[in-house]
């Protein structure tokens, strides 16, 4: 027996709202687990907050011990904040800012850059390698459990990259792949 088919004819595709409001409630919930200190205070109350000068289009993301990391596309410049809100220090690409940020198991940050570079920074925001792809990035990266990178470009190629930044291989897609690559 067949069973029906219900739904939109592609569940794969969705709305960039959808999508932004997806990463929106993931960021909740990874504060609540991983910086519950964060939280703490009743509904509605802000507990602090930081003018970064200019807007940003991506959410936030937490590494192991609650410190926010916030790409400000206005300014190119990657900040980086304790708990608290103080700043701990910045980064600047020199181009914006694609896709969202991803944190190592080892609490490093990727930052997947407008200029067609991914950087890993250290949690004290020095850079310990870029790998220039040619080619926008149009994923966040997703980390292997033996610390392979994994993301997609414009040029139909998603990339694996070994921990220390050398390339380990590609493959060409038929198409541009926008999705992120999930392990």
């Amino acid at each position: 027996m067949q069973s029906k088919r219900t739904g939109p004819k592609n569940k794969l595709m969705r709305s960039n709202t959808q999508t932004m409001l997806g990463r929106m409630l993931a960021i909740v919930v990874l504060m609540f687990l991983l910086a519950p200190g964060l939280c703490q205070a009743a509904a509605g109350d802000v507990l602090w907050s930081k003018d970064l000068g200019g807007a940003f289009g991506y959410p936030v993301t937490l590494d192991y011990e609650g410190n926010i990391y916030v790409a400000a596309g206005n300014s190119n410049t990657l900040y980086a904040l304790d708990p608290d809100g103080n700043e701990r220090w910045t980064f600047n690409t020199g181009a914006n800012f694609n896709e969202m940020l991803s944190v190592t198991r080892e609490g490093n940050i990727l930052v997947p850059a407008g200029n067609q570079v991914m950087y890993l920074l250290d949690s004290g925001g020095n850079e310990l390698w870029s790998y220039n792809t040619g080619s926008d990035i149009k994923t966040s990266a997703a980390i292997g459990f033996d610390g392979t990178i994994y993301f997609n470009c414009e040029n139909r190629k998603t990339y694996a990259l070994n921990p220390d930044g050398t390339l380990k291989w590609t493959y060409t897609h038929l198409n541009t792949m926008f999705r992120d690559p999930v392990i």
